[in-house]
């Protein structure tokens, strides 16, 4: 049986400029929107508190986490360059940085830091989502919406100052992959490019960000929480909880990392007979949401101690790791590509 042909550079152009027009650009511009959106609901809710305003902005905010989950493994170019990644979700954070920052920020009140373009000259653990959430969810929440209450009204202007900078950020991001930017370092590969000399290169970088995708959620999301063992189990350290997003943010993981394959049209780069790697991989991506739906139902924290939510997390890292070497290692291979440096290596 004679060997497959190899992609042509040209086909992998097509996947490069697919995942950019349909995937990568209107995911940042998703992220923005979401986060303008986020902006003015906290805006909205510190005019007039209440605590059924307060369940609206928490619904916000698990729409942002869901948003960020659309770009958060795409961790090359702009969000890589001027500490985006970090100035967006400074995780993890083993020392508590971000909740000793705001809850500093909470006690001293100083109106500086509300100041527009502030927080974005002090520490990246101050302007991101984590800080968010803590000054939204975090403990004492409940002086946000009480009356009379100076520290209530600080932390929400606070939570209204951290929100614009995580529109300001993504709003660079969205500009950065513009075509007069990284979009076209990333769409047009050539000996003239500084990044990328061959199409080839662009598609490799995309398996390398799914990968990474794949090895963040098992090793960042799913096991510091749960453990090997059941006296190793942290739910405090799971992302999100104070919102209780955490689930959401490992389902959108899953879903976008879907989305991108199917947007960016992998299969082409395959021969007919490796076309079941790409549904091996969806497969995968399918029985992790499966999974998802399961621990929901059994609820967060009491999952991660249940013993059928332990079951179910045990299976949902074998899934999750399974869609990552698959595309690593049969994709990448499939598709004639050289697997670089993970970006989460040595991190």
């Amino acid at each position: 049986m004679p060997a497959a042909a190899a992609p042509l550079e040209a086909d992998y152009q097509k996947v490069a400029q697919k995942a950019y027009g349909n995937y990568i650009l209107p995911s940042f511009e998703g992220l923005q929107g979401q986060a303008g959106r986020m902006e003015a609901q906290i805006k909205d809710f510190c005019a007039s508190p209440s605590i059924e305003a307060h369940d609206a902005v928490r619904s916000d905010f698990g729409r942002l986490v869901y948003q960020w989950g659309a770009v958060e493994f795409l961790r090359f170019g702009p969000m890589q360059s001027e500490n985006r990644f970090h100035r967006l979700l400074f995780w993890p954070d083993r020392k508590g940085t971000a909740l000793k920052k705001v809850r500093r920020a909470i006690n001293d009140q100083d109106a500086k830091r509300l100041e527009p373009g502030a927080l974005a000259s002090g520490s990246v653990a101050f302007q991101g989502l984590n800080a968010l959430e803590y000054a939204l969810f975090g403990e004492g929440y409940e002086s946000l919406w009480t009356k009379g209450d100076a520290k209530g009204a600080y932390r929400c202007e606070l939570a209204y100052a951290i929100a614009g900078n995580i529109v300001a950020t993504s709003s660079d991001l969205v500009k950065a992959w513009s075509m007069d930017g990284f979009g076209k370092t990333f769409t047009q590969p050539g000996k003239d490019n500084p990044v990328y000399r061959e199409g080839k290169e662009v598609v490799a970088e995309l398996v390398k960000a799914l990968g990474t995708n794949g090895q963040y959620f098992t090793d960042v999301k799913l096991l510091p929480v749960v453990g090997r063992e059941l006296r190793k189990a942290k739910p405090k350290k799971a992302m999100f909880r104070r919102a209780g997003a955490s689930l959401i943010s490992m389902q959108s993981s899953l879903d976008h990392a879907g989305q991108l394959i199917h947007e960016a049209d992998f299969e082409m780069l395959l021969d007919e007979d490796a076309w079941w790697i790409i549904n091996g991989a969806e497969f995968e991506l399918k029985n992790g949401s499966k999974t998802l739906k399961k621990l929901g139902e059994i609820g967060m924290p009491k999952a991660v101690t249940d013993e059928e939510g332990r079951k179910q997390f045990q299976y949902l890292e074998t899934v999750v790791r399974g869609f990552g070497e698959m595309m690593i290692s049969e994709y990448a291979a499939g598709a004639a590509l050289v697997i670089g440096f993970n970006s989460l290596d040595g991190d």
